[in-house]
């Protein structure tokens, strides 16, 4: 069994199925996948000993690179070698598609046939390449290379193992000049075939793919290489949707990647926060799609200890003195801004690609993609604000119903709160000026004194002004958890009541049309042909308590509250006037917060009933 079938991170192949490759940017990509394939996922172990694989699996590696590259770098290769003038030309252009049998053909045509057969040997051992050195040195050093085409030079140098610089000769008389070039930019080739020639003919067969690497990025750092690897739409001029003024310092993608991988495996500077910058990668800097995939890929395999060492890319991060990343990316962000989580730099790498792709993502089509990315950030914080802020914004596009695709997709393989999606449906409940909807939603998203807020406001005096009572009924039970069409209690001897306060406040808010509601309830029940001296014991003591939490509210929040629940107030504050006066008129009905009729009413009532116990008094 093969490593793969044991890992739990995904094969880079698997990775190119979704791709379009009939747009611009889909062949492109495919390629940045199929070289991480290629170096990262690993061989399949045939039936050989793991030593002897082991042995040569470098080199098969670099036979697959091979080929990948050429399969790459042959269109252009074949363009130029027929616009080529002369038969050294073109064998140029064929070598730097690996197309040696076409470049020996090519000069045999143009009848060099001495050249044709040296360079049938291109790539050789080490002892041809210190032959063909000594050789060029002794042409410089006898004033023979002044003779020579630049395209001869460059074809033997390129035998030798070198494929930078030319070196010429500035002494000994003007006959005797000899130009010094850049082998690649002197033949207009670009940085894909530049690495090739590397590839192919500055390595030797049995050194690594990493050797290579590191011969281009010396060449690049010296001066002695001059065609930077430039990404595909820089070298095209394509419109990416913005001026970049740093596009001349952005490498390609599939450059970056064979850095990551040499650099884990020789001293080589590479920077991942560079390589996967947006502007790198897609060329704009809000374009962080292919960047978001390819990190998590890389941090999964990283922070996947199963994994097998062969298929981890190494992740390296510069900083400078100060801490901060020394990347393009980072000149697009304020360093002002960085909080904890940005001490390690891929998290803060990470974190920025993820908020800038689903930036991007937030359209009605591909929102619970962005929801999605979202769950990638580091911060349990920002998580949170950034789903409940995108669940919030696109509330009125899904139903939380069992039958709804969008709800069930968020909550069973999302996994988000049953609570953050009803926040988020109460939002939208407000908006539509759906009171009773709103205040559902906030009990089940656990958010009780927002709730208790709208039953007081709106929903309450709603159902008092309307004597439409199932509403409220309906909401009551959601505050204490049982759907009974009156408030939950549990009365002492005396008939006292001892409810727990579901939220601060409740007793002089919820409370008045829980008692309000079940005060309704038992007058419906009371008869004209006989006396319930119980049903009457329990209104008393309803009774009581609403005048007392009606007083309080009377003194201490009658003029912060609406004209809505004013009057909502008012009603329930008449009805329990109404009914303590048809006992025993009372001194204390004046305190509540009664129109003006019912309070001229019921002073004129209590006047009456005081100079009728003065007379029977005598006094």
């Amino acid at each position: 069994m093969s490593h793969q079938s044991k890992s739990s991170t995904p094969r880079f192949l698997t990775q190119t199925a979704p791709l379009s490759l009939g747009t611009v940017t889909g062949p492109h990509e495919q390629q940045a996948w199929q070289l991480l394939s290629l170096l990262f996922d690993g061989d399949d172990r045939p039936s050989v000993a793991r030593e002897e694989f082991d042995q040569y699996r470098a080199r098969c590696r670099k036979e697959k690179l091979s080929e990948f590259w050429k399969s790459l770098v042959y269109e252009d290769a074949q363009r130029h070698a027929k616009e080529a003038q002369t038969a050294e030309e073109k064998a140029i252009a064929f070598l730097s598609c690996n197309s040696v049998d076409d470049a020996c053909h090519a000069l045999l045509k143009g009848l060099d046939l001495r050249l044709s057969t040296i360079v049938a040997q291109i790539g050789g051992d080490e002892a041809m390449r210190q032959d063909m050195t000594s050789q060029i040195e002794e042409w410089r050093r006898m004033d023979v290379l002044s003779e020579m085409d630049e395209a001869v030079r460059t074809l033997y140098e390129l035998i030798a193992g070198n494929c930078a610089q030319s070196e010429g000769k500035i002494g000994g008389g003007r006959e005797n000049k000899a130009l010094t070039f850049n082998i690649c930019s002197h033949f207009k080739l670009d940085w894909r075939r530049a690495f090739g020639l590397r590839l192919w003919y500055g390595t030797k067969a049995d050194e690594p793919i990493e050797m290579a690497v590191a011969q281009f990025a010396d060449a690049l750092q010296f001066g002695k290489e001059d065609v930077k690897p430039k990404p595909w739409f820089v070298e095209q001029e394509l419109d990416m949707g913005w001026d970049d003024p740093e596009k001349d310092n952005r490498e390609d993608l599939l450059w970056g990647i064979l850095k990551l991988y040499a650099s884990s495996r020789l001293e080589l500077a590479a920077n991942v926060e560079d390589i996967l910058a947006p502007e790198n990668v897609s060329g704009h800097p809000l374009n962080a799609r292919l960047s978001f995939q390819l990190f998590q890929l890389f941090k999964s395999r990283q922070d996947d200890y199963r994994e097998d060492t062969e298929r981890i890319i190494g992740m390296p991060a510069v900083r400078n003195a100060r801490g901060q990343p020394s990347s393009l990316l980072s000149s697009t962000a304020s360093t002002t801004d960085r909080d904890d989580q940005a001490d390690d730099p891929l998290i803060e790498l990470g974190d920025k690609l993820t908020i800038t792709y689903a930036a991007s993502l937030h359209t009605p089509e591909h929102w619970t993609t962005a929801v999605w990315v979202y769950a990638h950030l580091s911060s349990p914080a920002m998580r949170s604000h950034c789903i409940r802020s995108l669940l919030t914004q696109f509330s009125n596009t899904y139903s939380l119903t069992d039958t709804d695709p969008t709800s069930k997709y968020l909550s069973s393989e999302l996994l988000i709160p049953h609570t953050w999606m009803h926040a988020a449906a109460a939002l939208q409940s407000k908006t539509e000026g759906d009171a009773l909807r709103q205040a559902m939603h906030l009990i089940k998203a656990d958010e009780l004194e927002e709730a208790h807020e709208v039953l007081c406001r709106s929903v309450g005096p709603d159902s008092v002004i309307s004597r439409d009572y199932d509403a409220l009924r309906e909401l009551m039970g959601g505050f204490f958890g049982t759907p009974t069409n009156s408030p939950t209690s549990e009365r002492g001897r005396a008939g006292k009541r001892h409810i727990k306060e579901p939220v601060p406040g409740w007793n002089q808010g919820g409370q008045i049309y829980f008692d309000y509601i079940e005060l309704i309830d038992l007058t419906g029940q009371c008869s004209t042909y006989r006396v319930d001296e119980e049903l009457n014991q329990q209104i008393g003591a309803l009774l009581a308590q609403l005048q007392r939490a009606l007083e309080v509210v009377a003194r201490d929040r009658w003029e912060g509250i609406g004209l809505e629940e004013r009057a909502a107030l008012a009603e329930i504050a008449g009805t329990v006037a109404n009914l303590s006066s048809r006992n025993k008129a009372s001194s204390r009905i004046l305190n509540l917060p009664l129109t003006e009729d019912l309070w001229l009413k019921h002073s004129c009532e209590l006047s009456t009933q005081y100079y009728r116990n003065v007379m029977a008094s005598g006094k």
